[in-house]
């Protein structure tokens, strides 16, 4: 049960039997644990036997990840399309990643380049499954570039049968006079949670929505369509992807005054959400949100709600952030047109203020007065952003949680166009952690501690919003209760997979209810 991730890879020095290849297929399928599947260096393998292993392969169904370290797998087109036409048919991956490694046991240690062939082959690749979400490209060669045309094809693999995966590359790039970055823009990527500009729209009222953005609500099942909300109308619309043209984020604000306006602003408030991307994995290094004096609507916001003098075990950048999600909250009070202002803001910045948005419910510093933090100090000391923090509940806590994340949660929930902001939510690496906070709110609910009782109804209206499996009208019994802090206690969490959706076993816990 501990097996999650396996490495098939050949040693020169000792090389393996070919048909233990098929022997390996076979315990590979049979094991239900397994979540993450890599190939190394297999180069001696028949054809044959690799085929036979692709066999065993097609009867595991909780393998989500494949991961190529070697060059040797696009030197011989037997291996990708073997694992195309028999495995990835059949299984249920989600992310392939291409990641660099240096091939060890060859003579020459030369980095992995994937070549036009290569990228050919994995086009072809993309073509024979449907399951999939993020495709990850890597160089150790900071800049290298991918061959532009083989490039192209693999992007137009992805449009036609992956039209909202996620392509990362990380220390490779396109040519400087690529036209696939505009092909992948115009074309690919179009997702719910996602800002769009309206386009082509020939009929008379079409025309009217023509160059205004649009929040991506949902796809639309079988109409080939998505409904979107057009920014300043009241209604949604259901219109076809070649309508839609993703707009490009805005960079992150790195200017002294982000966040200061005396009005209730939400784009200025969102200047306010930022952190150190160095904190967490894959995250930029060189990057720190830049020092600020704290005022306006934002600081007027929080002091008014807390009080600094119960912010005191915080860093600055925690408190602007909660400063920002207090401001964007109160604005979402003000009913619909104030909730879709602060959704479009939200969406138009860099993803980064979605995540400090969960940051600010699941790595929660102490917040209280002096005296209540000295027993407490170390249990919120030294936690990295991609760990829970433990339960709070005073009264500050719950007052800030309540007129802060948690409402501005709620208050989306009131609205169809809401569900873009939970849809973008979803696509955070910090997600599956946002679902374990609130998870633990309403179990707390159940026993009757004071941060259950006041946030643990808010919880469970979220919870609701973000999947049907929670069906959470009532409080929870306090056998699922238990069983929920007892598997939430720790990152990572048993119940809840990195992506935020629930096991077979959360799905038993909360059928009990």
């Amino acid at each position: 049960p501990s097996l999650t991730k396996f490495t098939v890879c050949e040693d020169t020095g000792f090389l393996p039997e070919s048909e233990q290849f098929g022997t390996l297929g076979i315990y590979l399928g049979n094991n239900t644990h397994l979540k993450e599947l890599t190939f190394g260096y297999v180069v001696y393998c028949t054809k044959y036997d690799f085929e036979e292993m692709c066999h065993g392969l097609a009867r595991n169904k909780s393998i989500t990840k494949l991961r190529f370290t070697s060059k040797a797998m696009f030197q011989d087109s037997n291996w990708l399309r073997l694992l195309a036409e028999i495995y990835l048919q059949k299984g249920n991956i989600d992310t392939i990643e291409f990641v660099p490694k240096y091939d060890e046991l060859m003579e020459e240690r030369t980095p992995i380049e994937i070549d036009r062939r290569g990228l050919l082959l994995i086009s072809y690749v993309m073509t024979k499954f449907d399951s999939l979400k993020k495709i990850v490209f890597d160089s150790p060669n900071k800049g290298k570039e991918l061959n532009d045309e083989a490039m192209t094809l693999v992007i137009q693999a992805l449009i036609e049968h992956h039209p909202e995966v996620k392509v990362e590359l990380h220390g490779t790039t396109l040519g400087p006079n690529s036209e696939v970055a505009a092909l992948g823009l115009s074309h690919a990527g179009v997702g719910a949670g996602m800002l769009c500009c309206v386009k082509g729209l020939s009929s008379e009222g079409g025309k009217k929505l023509n160059g205004k953005r649009c929040a991506v609500i949902r796809r639309v099942e079988g109409e080939g369509r998505y409904e979107v909300r057009v920014e300043g109308k009241p209604s949604t619309f259901a219109l076809k992807e070649s309508a839609l043209a993703p707009l490009p984020r805005m960079p992150l604000p790195t200017h002294s005054s982000r966040g200061s306006s005396r009005f209730p602003s939400a784009r200025s408030l969102c200047e306010l959400l930022l952190y150190y991307k160095g904190s967490g994995p894959g995250r930029d290094p060189d990057f720190s949100p830049s020092r600020i004096f704290l005022s306006g609507f934002a600081a007027t916001q929080l002091n008014d709600d807390i009080g600094s003098s119960n912010l005191l075990y915080l860093v600055d950048t925690q408190i602007e952030q909660l400063a920002g999600v207090v401001g964007l909250a109160s604005i979402c009070e003000d009913g619909e047109k104030g909730a879709e202002k602060v959704l479009f803001a939200l969406l138009e910045g860099d993803e980064m203020y979605v995540d400090v948005l969960i940051q600010t419910m699941h790595w929660t510093g102490f917040i209280g007065s002096e005296d209540e933090g000295e027993d407490c100090r170390d249990e919120f000391h030294n936690i990295p952003p991609w760990e829970l923090t433990g339960d709070q509940e005073t009264k500050q806590y719950c007052k800030l949680m309540s007129t802060g994340p948690l409402l501005l949660l709620v208050e989306m929930t009131r609205y169809k166009f809401g569900t873009a902001l939970f849809e973008a939510l979803k696509r955070s690496e910090f997600y599956h952690l946002l679902v374990q906070r609130l998870l633990r709110l309403i179990a707390r609910e159940a026993i009757g501690t004071r941060d259950g009782k006041r946030l643990g109804p808010m919880a469970r209206k979220i919870l609701s919003k973000l999947s049907d499996l929670f069906n959470l009208r009532q409080p929870v019994s306090k056998s699922v209760a238990d069983k929920l802090l007892n598997e939430t206690e720790e990152s990572p969490c048993g119940l809840i997979r990195e992506d935020g959706t629930i096991t077979a076993e959360m799905e038993e816990v909360l059928a009990k209810n």
